[in-house]
């Protein structure tokens, strides 16, 4: 008497291993990610789930979000750089993110030496790097 055949493994309709990547399918993942549409909503946009993109598009995840993330902080810098009345502010976010900047809130009371009076010195708001004190 002969065995029956082994059912075969159904898979999910939304199972990654399920989806086939394309070159159309591969530029339009690069794309979105090259212009910062988040993987919720690249998911969305092709179909699939976001484990599908993750598992099959990681090369075009990485290099787009790499691209969009030099767009960004190239149009920050010039913009920091620049005489516009953004300037202080892109100039300040630029070196909270890329130089790792912190503000830094400091106030020392009391006199030098321990003795009676002296100067009331108060750092509110500066920036300086995050390895030195200031």
């Amino acid at each position: 008497m002969t065995e029956p055949a082994a059912k075969p493994k159904r898979r999910r309709i939304n199972d990654p291993r399920n989806h086939i990547p394309t070159e159309q399918t591969r530029a339009a993942v690069w794309m979105m990610a090259a212009t910062g549409v988040a993987l919720d909503n690249i998911a969305r946009a092709m179909g699939v789930h976001k484990a599908t993109i993750s598992r099959h598009y990681k090369e075009e995840l990485s290099r787009g979000t790499l691209q969009a993330n030099n767009k960004v902080a190239a149009s920050l810098f010039k913009i920091a750089t620049g005489t516009s009345p953004q300037a202080m502010a892109a100039c300040a976010f630029w070196l909270k993110t890329r130089a790792r900047w912190q503000e830094v809130h400091k106030v020392e009371v009391g006199a030098e030496g321990g003795g009676v009076g002296g100067a009331l010195i108060v750092y509110s708001g500066c920036l300086a790097a995050h390895d030195k004190e200031i």
